[in-house]
């Protein structure tokens, strides 16, 4: 696994709780155990590109843009 660190976090809001993620580790984490019902396309784009950049398969900008893209989706932006 590698080390891919957001440039900046993301910040997620669900109901009163606030959450920083800062890379694509944690992001995927998210995405598989936390992540609201709402899942549309980019829930999906962004588990693989969370994924393929844990791997050191995509760049963590890439990975960081796409969860943000799957946050918005799903309200917690």
């Amino acid at each position: 696994m590698h080390d891919a660190q957001f440039d900046h976090p993301v910040q997620l809001r669900q109901g009163e709780r606030v959450e920083l993620v800062r890379d694509a580790s944690q992001a995927s984490r998210l995405l598989k155990l936390s992540w609201p019902a709402t899942r549309g396309k980019w829930y999906h784009a962004a588990a693989r590109a969370c994924a393929r950049a844990s791997e050191g398969k995509t760049l963590p900008h890439v990975a960081r843009s796409v969860f943000e893209k799957a946050a918005q989706e799903s309200r917690l932006i």
